[in-house]
């Protein structure tokens, strides 16, 4: 049923892309299905975090598990170009292969260098002194980087078979392995929670988090395997070196993007009363992180539809659309009994934490709007093969953080509000520094006309 919806899609997609007329609905027909993907990607933090609430610790190990994961993932983003390399070398069988081994070392190094941050003195250096984690949460995020070191090898692994199901447009097998790893990852942390297993705490919750993406990477290498088998022979090998360069400038900024969560951490954590603000921060911006990812996708909308001139203006005010519409989204958890439900029964958060809840969720509903029009920019540099551009404004917006979250603390600003500050305000000055480089570029491409010839011969 997936898979014929996918076809269904494809043919929509292909159709809506050699429009000459670039409409909202020819948008949101593209848009929209990447979207629910992203959306759904991020729906299994909430689970596992409930896990993790439950274990002795309680609401600390929320801030723990989110902090150990944006270190987690800030590791992992250095092979995060190493996906996009593979839809581009991935499209023969001799790519296919250079493209597998290289992301078989890359895991293998990336294990190894969570490993070496989880030696106990270094993991208290990162956790306890440069993050600044208080000592309950500084345990939790030790116990659930050290449990996750599988996790990176496991991630690696899995982009061969991902990047072969998106290069053969078989998006319905990937969301159908996707949409069995949410399944999957309900149903342990229901058993996990429950009275009669009752695993509970950040150990069980990478458990629970691991199992269902070993399942939704054998999924994909199962579904990947037909495609592979009949990549076709080019004769030329690329070079693990041609691989590695190439993805170098995607990881680069991926790298960049990833700092911004833990220097927001490690300046949140100084402010009053954490132990307060930082569980009720990282449970709110959970549900905002997964609308925000899926306005990242505004930049592959950019460069699918940026070709038709008379839709250009068309492209800007989607994605501002867009990025309001996913903003107000994760404000529906703010209704009282939604609110409740979710926040102090299954996030396990006081029941006195209703106002800073709702605060924080206010305060945080323009940083999806601010992500989708940054998106739009990079859209636009990467459609006019601005790669300078695009990094330029993801180390601006980087800087930006450190800065703005830097002054949130100075003039008091508590810990739940700093990320929404900094976050807003680094996305619009990113997204102004893209723009601002790619007309930069634009200039120093204009070639200046020889001086005309003198009608009168110089003496």
């Amino acid at each position: 049923m997936l898979e014929i919806c996918s076809g269904n899609f494809i043919m929509m997609e292909s159709e809506t892309t050699s429009s000459k007329t670039v409409t909202f609905g020819s948008l949101a027909f593209y848009f929209i299905p990447l979207a629910l993907q992203a959306i759904s990607q991020s729906i299994t933090y909430p689970l596992v975090a409930a896990v993790a609430a439950r274990g002795i610790g309680g609401t600390a190990n929320i801030a723990g598990l989110a902090q150990a994961s944006i270190l987690l993932f800030f590791i992992g983003s250095i092979g995060a170009g190493i996906f996009i390399a593979g839809m581009i070398f991935g499209k023969t069988a001799e790519g296919h292969r250079v493209h597998y081994k290289v992301s078989l070392y890359t895991g293998i190094m990336l294990s190894a260098i969570q490993a070496v941050i989880c030696i106990p003195p270094v993991a208290h250096m990162v956790l306890g002194v440069i993050m600044g984690l208080p000592p309950d949460m500084e345990a939790a995020a030790y116990t659930t980087l050290l449990a996750s070191i599988p996790l990176q090898f496991i991630f690696s692994q899995r982009t061969p078979y991902m990047t072969t199901l998106f290069l053969h447009r078989a998006t319905g097998r990937a969301y159908a392995a996707t949409l069995g790893r949410i399944i999957l990852t309900v149903i342990i942390a229901y058993m996990f929670c429950s009275a009669a297993l009752s695993l509970t705490g950040p150990l069980w919750a990478v458990v629970c988090q691991t199992i269902p993406i070993i399942f939704e990477s054998i999924a994909m290498y199962l579904m990947a395997m037909p495609f592979i088998r009949k990549l076709p022979h080019a004769g030329k090998t690329p070079t693990p070196k041609e691989i590695i360069s190439y993805a170098a400038t995607f990881s680069l900024g991926q790298l960049f993007i990833s700092l911004s969560g833990y220097i927001i951490g490690s300046f949140a954590s100084r402010a009053p009363h954490p132990e307060t603000t930082l569980p009720v921060y990282y449970a709110v911006i959970s549900l905002f992180n997964a609308v925000s990812f899926a306005a990242t996708r505004i930049s592959a909308t950019v460069i699918t539809f940026y070709d038709d001139l008379s839709g250009r203006k068309m492209l800007k005010r989607f994605a501002f659309t867009a990025g309001s519409i996913l903003g107000l989204v994760p404000l529906i958890f703010i209704i009282p009994f939604l609110n409740r439900w979710y926040f102090i029964e299954v996030q396990q958060l006081p029941a006195e934490d209703i106002p800073l809840i709702v605060g924080t969720s206010v305060s945080l509903i323009l940083m999806p709007l601010t992500i989708a029009m940054r998106a739009y920019c990079e859209g636009k540099a990467a459609y006019l093969k601005k790669p300078v551009a695009i990094l330029s404004g993801q180390a601006i917006y980087v800087a930006m953080v450190a800065v703005s979250s830097f002054f949130a603390l100075s003039l008091g600003v508590a810990g739940n509000l700093i990320g929404a500050i900094s976050l807003t305000f680094s996305n619009v000055i990113a997204g102004l520094i893209i723009l601002f480089s790619i007309n930069l570029e634009r200039k120093e491409e204009i070639e200046i006309p020889p001086e005309p010839t003198p009608s009168i011969p110089q003496r």
